[in-house]
């Protein structure tokens, strides 16, 4: 059928069909492809204008005329392809994933590309955890299979079908960016860190880690995350201002620094097909860099196996070695706070005694005035009026300030102005 579809086209029309047939399904290397069907019209060369057909402006014009047709050629040209696509999810399933994720989203969501993507994304992953998980029989596409599923078989998103390539590649640029925050586990004597393994990772080892939504706090995307691909709640431990940082193709990745956790702590994913396999490692034989083989002499797996983690081991061990050196100091620097602190203690006693005798002398002071003192010795009006008392020639003792022993009633003034 193929052949003789192909043997009534001109050569002009045959390069165009198949360019649009690449461009749309891309599941043929294209030059091999474009040689087979240039061949295939029983020419049994490839024709010398071929490759000027293909660089002619003329072509693209009659690209858009193909397209037109393109649906009414391809279940002759190549039913396989048309078959392959349908039969990757079925309509049934595409019909709920629809209803579930896409088609109920707010109007300004549904017309933002980017926002289109996510939503697509976590439909793949309720189709990967609860259709594929309960049926065998289902395929497990991956992201990009099912992203174009989704665009062709969701009537509003059809206009984005042409450019499903472009549309998912400007998602995944726009996720890579989009900053990820987890933590570095370490146990209790701080000599293995926790690392997980994604569930369709062969054999990546990285730190528990993921993105943050809009809106929330970067500590708290941390404790999500953990909590998501371990069960573990890392926020008891969590300090905020203990993480290291580095960044990677532009996007940030933020690990807190999480210490003491029991070695014989149970882990486990709490999400469905997201975490493959978690496990405790040497920190002092993890890779500090690519052509480190301490890794490979030790557990038997190479670099690649822990390139996500590299950037931070070096890091990691200086943090590690900081803490431990401080831990031996903290019994010297205690005695000197007790030293200090008993020195204080000291110098507080002695200036309690001092404010005590001051106190008596205070109230000793109080008693004396009042009341007529009888003439005492020059010692002791000496004495008293150090304290503050004077005395006139009788012995007695003056209590009155001294501002008022000037003043005085006028009682002329006063009469006037009662009389006024």
């Amino acid at each position: 059928m193929f052949q003789k579809v192909l043997q009534d086209l001109d050569t002009t029309t045959t390069v165009a069909l198949a360019s649009t047939i690449l461009l749309r399904f891309c599941v043929i290397q294209p030059n091999c492809f474009l040689f087979w069907l240039l061949c295939g019209r029983g020419r049994g060369t490839v024709p010398a204008d071929s490759q000027a057909l293909v660089e002619r402006k003329e072509t693209r014009n009659v690209l858009l005329e193909v397209e037109k047709l393109l649906n009414r050629f391809m279940a002759a040209i190549h039913p396989p392809i048309m078959e392959y696509q349908k039969s990757l999810v079925s309509s049934d399933i595409l019909d709920d994933l629809a209803s579930r994720f896409i088609i109920n989203v707010p109007e300004e969501e549904r017309s933002n590309e980017i926002r289109i993507c996510f939503q697509i994304e976590l439909a793949h992953w309720y189709y990967l955890d609860f259709y594929c998980k309960n049926n065998s029989s289902l395929r497990k596409c991956s992201i990009k299979e099912f992203h174009a599923c989704m665009l062709r078989h969701i009537p509003h998103l059809n206009q984005y079908s042409s450019s499903a390539e472009e549309m998912y590649e400007a998602w995944r640029t726009y996720k890579m960016s989009v900053p990820t925050f987890g933590a570095i586990i370490l146990n209790e004597n701080m000599t293995h860190v926790l690392l997980v393994q994604g569930y369709y990772s062969k054999c990546s080892w990285g730190f528990p880690k993921g993105k943050v939504n809009e809106g929330e706090e970067w500590s708290r995307c941390a404790i999500r995350e953990v909590l998501e691909e371990t069960s573990f709640d890392i926020s008891p431990f969590l300090r905020e201002n203990d993480f290291l940082e580095h960044v990677h193709n532009d996007q940030l990745i933020r690990l807190y620094i999480i210490s003491g956790v029991p070695s014989d702590t149970s882990f486990k994913p709490s999400t469905r097909c997201e975490i493959k396999s978690i496990q405790w490692f040497p920190v002092d034989q993890l890779p500090c860099t690519k052509k480190d083989t301490t890794s490979k002499d030790a557990l038997g797996l190479g670099t690649n196996s822990f390139f996500m983690i590299i950037p931070f081991i070096r890091r990691i061990r200086n943090w590690i070695e900081n803490k431990k050196n401080h831990r031996k100091q903290t019994p010297v620097a205690v005695e000197k706070k007790q030293k200090a602190a008993a020195v204080g203690d000291q110098d507080k006693r002695v200036k309690k005694n001092q404010q005590g005798e001051n106190q008596q002398q205070t109230k000793a002071s109080r008693k004396v005035a009042g009341k007529r003192v009888s003439p005492t010795p020059a010692a002791s009006n000496g004495h008293l009026q150090k304290c503050g008392l004077r005395f006139d020639q009788d012995g007695v003792a003056i209590i009155t300030a001294p501002s008022w022993t000037n003043f005085h009633f006028d009682h002329t003034a006063l009469l006037k102005q009662l009389a006024s």
